[in-house]
């Protein structure tokens, strides 16, 4: 019983009129069967069921462009990425190949000095 009366005692503490100002409210359809543009309309005016037009999406295809160039971004650096390391593997296997045949070719003059200073095979 408590909750009811706190909730009447609140109930007459409301204000008896309540002002509110109207806002001139119009149909998009029935503005277009009639050939109206609404921007005719008095300022404040809400226009509802209207038809969406191109640029309503605009944050859909602003977020659609960020992300495009995002992921190009993002390949282009991938795509430098391999061509260095493509590059680095190049320049690694050739200098391999060098010391391949550096070692090769020393390893068939490679004598061994006896005590008197003489070389053997």
């Amino acid at each position: 019983m408590e909750i009811l009366r706190s909730g009447i005692q609140n109930a007459a503490r409301l204000p008896r009129n309540i002002e509110v100002r109207p806002i001139p409210m119009y149909d998009g359809r029935q503005l277009k069967r009639w050939g109206l543009n609404a921007s005719a309309l008095p300022k404040g005016s809400i226009v509802i069921n209207r038809e969406l037009t191109f640029w309503d999406f605009k944050y859909y295809i602003i977020g659609g462009f960020v992300l495009c160039l995002l992921q190009s971004l993002l390949i282009g650096g991938l795509l430098l990425q391999r061509r260095r390391r493509r590059s680095a593997e190049q320049s690694l296997r050739q200098k391999t190949e060098e010391l391949d045949q550096f070692f090769n070719v020393n390893l068939d003059i490679l004598a061994i000095a006896n005590s008197e200073g003489y070389f053997c095979a």
